[in-house]
């Protein structure tokens, strides 16, 4: 009784009743039910897919026995002809390779990098990627970890797992020298370790195991890397170096362990002793990281990020200050000399770069006394003092003007005074042997430039914080209020670029007080009107060899003009340019007589620079002619030689001055001169001859 009560309590009919035949109502379509129960048989189902599998399988059959065929005969033609059988090797795809490194940021496994690189170069699928593990407080080097970091070109495009065959994964932390992985249940350790493992790995790129010899050579080789340049000391090193210079020099193409040399040489901020050791290291970085060997992550080598200030031509710019000339003829200007030296521009995040490339970058920068890579001549360890006076006055000063939020870096701007000037080995400009009182007229005292040196003029504020119009327009205006004069873009049509990002203090009164304050070198300036700084400086543009140019400050305006002197730099395509401004000028003077010399000055340093290219083509052409000449002892063999040279050399010089671009502007008096010098010293008959004659005839002579 119970038995039954609990099978009818638990007895629960289906959800939905499932029958096998359900009768259909006659009124509607004839559909087929949607639930009804169906038995399957096997042998009901339809085999066929579409595919003659028999067929298939016929023509592959084919195929093998006509290649086994061909094969046969390829072998008995070899067999006729007396060839060694070759014996044919299938080549196995690469399988994928992958590894997790741990590195420490400050010895980072550039070899680990360079294989990846390589294999990218070779058409495989490469993946790169580096994380900070979060027992790493300070931040890793922005320009390191973008070297570990292959999104930009990475070959799979969708960043899959898939298709790669070679994946790298650094995880920053502090390790020590010795980078480890963990492979399967072991752990690697040592960065010569890993990438032996890698070789080894990858035996299809890499045949690191297919000789005895040079796997026992490349093993010795790897070890003496480990232990005498990753952990030796600097002799240690010097040591293996000259013991094993031949081996990276004699390869045509480096191998991994050029790799693991150069990464732990970097890694240990060596000197190169040799410089076929230094051209070595140089073609290894490029050729593989596509960076300079110096830089160990850094931004050494690459294009200066702090722009210098460009300044145009005064002569060329005439439509900008000539209606501001004629509405106020007491046009106030700041004036100083421009210098013929080096740019360069020190930072006070620690970076000093020339004009185009980084010299020194913040965290690469070596102490002082380590021997370093020369510009310009010198060392690099003189840019450290400015560097670290950079520092100082942000600190002090320049930090003190913007709000926390504003990221924002003073950069110093200067010429470095270096052996001769841009265009010559000697000293044109006598930068060294000034210092007393000038003879020229309208001027108080030559300033002595020291060689060595860098001459600041500039302070620039490269703000790295998104600046909107109006905020940029506050700087400059609190800026003006401190005493200083900003340099801006004055048009303000592209706030937030990276060039208008930047405020130039140009010098003044205010900006030399404070570089002096920081015993920075800088260089006189002067105060007056256009018109009268055109004629003091007069005299000094048209001497040659006296000044390379002015630089022409208008105060309040934002304009700032370079005006060179009278040398040889000025283009024909300038020239032209110098003219027509003269024209211009002249038009002026008629109404207001004052513009005359300003026009007069224009003039006269167009036709100096026209006379001066002028000398030194008719120079090089006497240069040329006279190198065609017979040695002395030849003429005095025969009268016939030396009246045969004598019309050589009379028409070579002839045809190089006629042939001369500038030969409708020379001088006619430079060109008579010449031509009578010519007749009178070349074509003579008797006098040249016997005065020649005279001269070689005795032995002392």
């Amino acid at each position: 009784m119970l038995t039954a009560m609990v099978m009818k309590m638990y007895a629960l009919p289906p959800v939905q009743p499932l029958r096998g035949n359900v009768a259909l109502p006659e009124s509607m379509y004839q559909l087929p039910p949607i639930m009804r129960l169906s038995h399957l048989n096997n042998d009901d189902r339809p085999l066929s897919t579409g595919w003659n599998w028999d067929d298939v399988e016929a023509r592959q059959s084919s195929l093998l026995s006509q290649l086994q065929l061909l094969q046969t005969k390829v072998a008995s033609l070899r067999k006729d002809f007396g060839l060694q059988e070759v014996e044919v090797f299938q080549k196995e795809p690469m399988k994928r390779v992958s590894v997790v490194v741990h590195a420490d940021p400050r010895y980072p496994p550039y070899s680990l990098l360079c294989v990846g690189n390589l294999l990218k170069k070779a058409g495989f699928a490469t993946k790169v990627n580096n994380h900070v593990h979060s027992a790493l407080k300070e931040p890793v080097n922005k320009n390191l970890a973008n070297h570990f970091d292959s999104s930009e070109w990475d070959e799979c495009g969708d960043g899959s797992e898939s298709c790669e065959n070679y994946c790298l994964t650094v995880i920053w932390k502090l390790v020590g020298l010795d980078p480890y992985a963990s492979i399967g249940f072991d752990i690697v350790k040592g960065e010569a370790n890993i990438l032996r493992h890698l070789v080894r790995s990858l035996s299809t790129v890499f045949h690191y195991e297919t000789d005895d010899h040079q796997t026992l050579v490349f093993d010795s080789l790897m070890d003496d890397v480990h232990e005498n340049v990753t952990w030796g000391s600097d002799r240690d090193c010097v040591s293996f170096l000259e013991r094993s210079e031949s081996f990276f020099l004699s390869g045509a193409q480096r191998s991994f362990v050029d790799f693991l040399v150069w990464s732990a040489l970097l890694n240990k901020r060596f000197t190169i002793p040799s410089r076929r050791l230094l051209q070595w290291s140089i073609g290894t970085a490029f050729s593989t990281l596509k960076m300079t060997a110096a830089s160990n992550g850094s931004l050494i080598g690459k294009p200066n990020p702090y722009p210098f200030l460009s300044i145009k031509p005064f002569v060329e710019c005439a439509e900008e200050w000539l209606p501001l000339l004629e509405k106020d003829e007491r046009l106030n200007i700041v004036y100083m000399e421009k210098l013929d030296g080096s740019n360069t521009a020190v930072s006070s995040d620690g970076m000093a770069c020339s004009r185009r490339l980084v010299l020194l970058d913040g965290p690469s920068v070596p102490t002082k006394g380590k021997k370093m890579a020369n510009f310009m001549g010198f060392e690099l360890d003189f840019i450290l003092p400015y560097v670290e006076k950079v520092q100082r006055m942000y600190e002090t000063e320049i930090r003190q003007w913007f709000p926390p939020k504003d990221e924002v870096v003073a950069v110093c701007y200067g010429e470095l005074i270096v052996p001769g000037t841009s265009f010559s080995k000697e000293d044109v400009f006598n930068y060294q042997m000034r210092g007393g009182e000038s003879k020229t007229p309208n001027r108080e005292k030559n300033q002595m430039f020291l060689r060595g040196k860098i001459y600041s003029y500039s302070v620039g504020l490269h703000f790295k914080t998104l600046i909107s119009v109006e905020e940029y327009k506050e700087k400059i205006e609190k800026l003006r209020k401190k005493g200083y004069e900003p340099y801006y873009n004055s048009s303000m049509s592209h706030i937030g670029t990276e060039f208008d990002k930047i405020i130039y203090l140009l010098m003044n009164d205010k900006l030399k007080d404070l570089l002096d304050q920081f015993k920075f070198n800088t260089y006189k300036h002067n105060h007056d009107y256009l018109l009268n700084t055109i004629s003091k400086l007069r005299n000094d543009l048209l001497k040659p060899n006296m000044v390379e140019g002015y630089i022409l400050l208008i105060p309040k305006l934002s304009l700032i003009y370079k005006l060179k002197g009278a040398y040889d730099t000025f283009s024909d395509s300038r020239l032209k340019k110098i003219d027509v401004v003269v024209e211009k000028l002249k038009d002026k003077a008629e109404k207001q007589p004052n513009f005359k010399d300003l026009a007069d000055l224009f003039s006269d340093i167009c036709q100096a620079s026209k006379d001066t290219k002028t000398s030194k083509k008719i120079e090089k052409a006497i240069d040329s002619a006279m190198s065609k000449f017979p040695r002395l002892q030849d003429l005095v063999d025969g009268d016939e030689k030396l009246e045969e040279t004598k019309k050589i050399l009379v028409n070579v010089l002839l045809k190089e001055i006629n042939d001369s671009e500038d030969l409708e502007m020379a001088p006619k008096e430079t060109l008579s001169n010449l031509t009578e010098r010519i007749a009178s010293m070349l074509t003579s008959d008797s006098s040249a001859e016997k005065t020649t004659k005279e001269g070689l005839g005795s032995p002392q002579n």
